[in-house]
């Protein structure tokens, strides 16, 4: 693969693949020309995207000739309708293989006098296996050194069994870090009282290949802000990087951090989610949707600054809540007698597949679960139309 972003790969750096005789690898596939609109031409290019889902990715490089593997020559695609051929592609991406492909992205980069050359890139799929139907079969495609090849039924058994393993990977990691937290091992002091979790896991971290160093995590660390917090502090440490609130001046100890792994697991904790309120244990509903919205967002764009690839899976939980109100607006109160019904709340899961989500959308489930806990059928904080608006 093009070691660059694929928003910064510019002419030159395809022009280099020839120059330097770079060759097709289990991540690269040169294409001298676009798929053809035929039954044939679009199985090929859904096993082509398949066999690098269900390896380690890859890109797809269309308008670039190759003899026995290597890149000889930029012929670009001419005069073609690149917005057009880009949507046609993902289109047939997009159908035909199950389940859904996520987050590959594609991009045109004008080549002078030639066209333009079209690259498809596709992370490794952490949702997968993904399987092709074509006519009545389906067939499952993986990648090596020589390009790609059908799964036999070990491989195909061995797959299956690695991703049903995947969701209990995630919930192991995240029990295990409530647990620490919840108990004696939080990585800063924390005021006592309810807590709010917030976890994004990228499903690439369980590879093993993601060890961001010092150096990239401070250059992004003002986007993992402690939720709820506008001015904090913040440092490595031999988990990667940490911000925080800043000790009280009394209790010596933090109303919010947030943790980035080396991994690139994002870990954000605040002890405001609970307050008292007229001798009421309340929850704040309106803060407390937008401060995960606006917190969740800014971790996000983190993320992608970092290069941690997509998907990434969203982990909410409330501990230490029970008997707490919920607070719509002056005018709305929450029942006193319908309060949150226990002490730990896990809320829905949620996958993120862009690194700027529809965030009232993305987390409508989360809210709404939240709200049941308190004996309410949804999130008061939506409107008939589905729209998040704040109440009078």
């Amino acid at each position: 693969m093009i070691p660059k972003p694929l928003d910064k790969i510019d002419a030159a750096d395809i022009l280099a693949l020839v120059i330097n005789g770079d060759e097709e690898r289990r991540t690269t596939d040169f294409k001298r020309i676009l798929p053809v609109n035929s039954d044939q031409g679009k199985h090929e290019l859904r096993a082509d995207v398949t066999s690098f889902a269900n390896a380690g990715g890859g890109e797809l490089i269309f308008g670039v000739e190759e003899v026995g593997g290597v890149a000889t020559a930029v012929l670009g695609l001419g005069r073609i309708d690149a917005d057009a051929e880009i949507c046609r592609i993902e289109a047939v991406v997009q159908s035909s293989i199950d389940p859904r492909v996520p987050g590959f992205e594609s991009r045109a980069i004008p080549i002078p006098d030639k066209g333009p050359v079209i690259i498809v890139r596709i992370p490794k799929s952490w949702r997968g296996p993904h399987l092709v139907k074509i006519n009545d079969t389906f067939r499952m495609f993986g990648r090596n050194s020589m390009g790609k090849y059908i799964f036999d039924a070990t491989e195909i058994r061995s797959a299956f069994a690695l991703s049903e393993q995947l969701p209990e990977r995630i919930r192991r990691w995240r029990d295990d870090r409530l647990a620490k937290v919840i108990g004696v091992d939080p990585p800063v002091p924390l005021e006592d009282g309810a807590r709010l979790f917030i976890h994004l896991v990228p499903l690439s971290s369980f590879a093993g290949n993601i060890e961001l160093s010092a150096g990239e995590l401070n250059k992004e660390w003002s986007t993992f802000h402690p939720p709820g917090v506008r001015n904090f502090d913040g440092r490595v440490n031999i988990d990667g990087l940490i911000t925080f609130s800043g000790p009280g001046q009394e209790s010596k100890r933090n109303r919010a951090y947030c943790q980035v792994f080396r991994s690139g697991r994002v870990e954000a904790v605040s002890t405001d989610i609970v307050r008292m309120r007229d001798n009421v244990r309340t929850v704040a509903s309106v803060w407390y949707e937008r401060m995960m919205m606006e917190s969740m967002n800014s971790y996000l764009k983190g993320l992608k600054g970092l290069g941690v690839p997509l998907p990434i899976v969203g982990l909410v939980a409330i501990s230490g809540a029970n008997g707490a109100s919920f607070v719509v607006s002056q005018r709305i109160m929450g029942m006193v007698d319908s309060t949150i019904d226990r002490d730990m709340l896990i809320l829905p899961d949620v996958l993120i597949e862009t690194y700027a989500p529809e965030m009232p959308t993305l987390l409508r489930p989360v809210f709404d679960a939240a709200w049941n806990a308190a004996g309410w059928e949804t999130s008061l904080n939506y409107d008939e139309t589905g729209k998040w608006t704040v109440r009078d």
